[in-house]
């Protein structure tokens, strides 16, 4: 279910999305001849958010959602108007600290390095705007990010249970679906003509969600 709502979405919202302006244009660092629609990240996030509400009523963690869609909207209106990195890193830090404080998951521990303990909140802050700016740097070629996160979501599945479990097969599968628009294609060829991106949105959604 995740994986075809969010291939149906990815080609669906493409026209709108073109006619918006929010299309990834090609320059001298970007080489993918053409403009492409950056419909794939608001696919994968309406597939997660609307099937995690169907399927998971008790789970997983609202709040984790709620800071992953704040940071997809402020990803779109970045990939339209360009925001500063001074504008991106704040509202990354504010999903940082909702996680913490409203959904009250942290890192407490390191294992055998030790305790965190007053240093928890920060840390993971800090790991959660790594982790956003690390997928940004990943997504530099079709298919490698989210072909990156697909077996991640699978690992995590396989070491949990339970909302845990169904929530990442969920994440995979709808990063599955999007891998079908963004897989790389031959020009002029069927797959070609689907083709779409996460975004910046899309991006710094699916890694808060991961």
């Amino acid at each position: 279910a995740a994986a075809v709502t969010a291939f149906a979405l990815s080609v669906l919202l493409q026209r709108p999305f073109r006619r918006a302006g929010l299309v990834d244009h090609p320059d001298h660092r970007k080489q993918h001849g053409r403009p492409v629609p950056l419909s794939g990240g608001v696919a994968v996030a309406l597939a997660i958010v609307t099937l995690v509400w169907i399927f998971l009523p008790e789970g997983p963690n609202r709040r984790v959602l709620e800071a992953a869609t704040a940071l997809l909207v402020v990803g779109i209106l970045d990939d339209r108007y360009d925001l500063g990195v001074s504008a991106r890193l704040f509202w990354q830090i504010l999903a940082g600290v909702w996680i913490v404080e409203a959904a009250g998951l942290a890192v407490f521990s390191l294992g055998a390095l030790g305790e965190l303990d007053l240093m928890a909140g920060p840390f993971t802050v800090l790991c959660v705007i790594t982790f956003v700016n690390a997928c940004n740097m990943v997504d530099g070629a079709d298919g490698l990010l989210a072909g990156a996160l697909v077996p991640t979501c699978i690992g995590i599945a396989l070491v949990s249970d339970g909302t845990l479990q169904s929530a990442a097969l969920l994440t995979g599968g709808a990063l599955l679906g999007f891998l079908g628009t963004n897989w790389p294609a031959e020009p002029g060829s069927l797959r070609s003509r689907w083709r779409s991106f996460l975004g910046n949105g899309g991006v710094k959604f699916v890694a808060v969600v991961v």
